[in-house]
């Protein structure tokens, strides 16, 4: 969340070159709102030109790029630049930070508020601009779990704002496909975003999923979770799906996996749960087989690496729960887990992407009338098929 604040080129060339040496090939960046348009009508020059010497960065380890466009919520917060707050109202699920405080108020209207909208074609059109003939870049993605950010008031309402921006990006850059980083609350419950009607402004789809957030399945380490949201975004959607999200939050090395309690995550609870760094990589290597075989176009892991615990205690981040810290691949001090072992041999490995082999019989048209029972039903399909 401070990459563009506190950026220092050697320290991202370090980190991509620990990517690639994990064999991996793509990393997503997320460009955190305020840093990128302070005001309305001015996008940053000085973090532009960070993230070209990201870019450039990245290029030279062989790697390719997603960059987040318009990122409001990443990791529990809605990070909002000061113009784009709603003072008059109160944040009922995430807190919000903005200029360096976590504050109550939540933000304004991002899909219908017309000032709000001119704002963010702005920035999106700026940095496509800047970036469209790079030779790291590889997809734009709109935004990152948009309706954790804000709630849409309706689906017309939701489809309309992505169709906006896939646009804006294409006017610039008809060259790079164009994607929204979806998440599996989107199959859980209508909060607007209904991918069958969304699909149709994503060159392909994107889904973020983790057994750990569902109470629906077998338990937190349920590696089915994952391949099946794959599954049901693609035949909600009708186009093939790249799975941008997933991983396993882990307890200290040498530690056996813990409950950190249980807590309600919009309308259903969950238990956070930290696995034993061997559980995690077992359940990497099951997750990863699983999404190969029902088709997926690929596979991003959350995340890159543990949080270093220096920054604990910067005021925004303080609203970070412990379970957010140690989803890396590697550790705070730079050694690689047994997930990132696991992640390595298994990206090392030449796979050609398949057909998927399971068919849920997904009522796309009435999917949306009763999506939570729809879901459990297809999962329930999909253990038996899926085998």
């Amino acid at each position: 969340m401070y990459l563009w604040k506190e950026f220092e080129e050697g320290e991202v060339r370090s980190e991509f070159k620990e990517i690639r040496d994990l064999n991996l090939k793509v990393v997503r960046v997320f460009l955190i709102w305020e840093d990128f348009q302070p005001e309305p009508r001015k996008v940053d020059r000085s973090s532009l030109d960070k993230l070209e010497a990201l870019m450039d960065a990245a290029n030279r380890y062989g790697l390719k790029v997603i960059p987040t466009l318009i990122v409001g919520f990443m990791s529990g917060i809605n990070w909002a630049p000061k113009w784009a707050l709603d003072e008059s109202s109160v944040h009922t699920r995430y807190p919000t930070a903005s200029g360096g405080r976590l504050l109550r108020c939540g933000v304004r209207d991002i899909y219908e508020d017309p000032d709000m909208l001119k704002a963010e074609r702005l920035l999106v059109r700026e940095v496509a601009s800047r970036l469209r003939e790079h030779p790291a870049l590889l997809v734009w993605d709109i935004s990152n779990e948009v309706d954790n950010f804000k709630l849409p008031k309706s689906c017309e309402s939701a489809r309309r704002w992505v169709e906006i921006m896939y646009r804006e990006i294409k006017g610039v850059d008809p060259a790079h496909p164009v994607t929204l980083g979806m998440h599996q609350e989107n199959l859980e419950y209508d909060k607007g975003f209904r991918v069958s009607e969304v699909s149709a402004f994503n060159d392909f789809l994107c889904m973020h999923g983790y057994s750990v957030f569902s109470d629906w399945c077998e338990g937190p380490l349920d590696s089915d979770v994952v391949p099946f949201l794959s599954l049901l975004a693609r035949e909600l959607g009708g186009k093939p799906v790249l799975f941008e999200e997933f991983g396993m939050p882990t307890s200290p090395p040498g530690r056996p996996s813990e409950s950190l309690g249980k807590v309600r995550i919009f309308k259903k609870e969950v238990e956070l749960f930290l696995a034993s760094e061997e559980e995690a990589a077992r359940y990497y290597r099951e997750v990863l087989d699983k999404l190969h075989r029902a088709g997926s176009l690929g596979a991003l892991a959350w995340d890159f690496s543990d949080y270093d615990p220096c920054i604990y205690e910067r005021p925004c981040l303080r609203a970070l729960s412990r379970y957010e810290q140690s989803f890396g691949l590697t550790r705070a001090d730079g050694n690689v887990k047994p997930s990132g072992e696991v992640i390595k041999e298994f990206a090392s490995e030449a796979k050609e992407v398949t057909r998927p082999d399971v068919d849920l019989k997904v009522d796309v048209e009435n999917y949306y009338r009763s999506p939570n029972l729809h879901l459990r039903e297809a999962f329930r399909r999909f253990k038996e098929a899926f085998k």
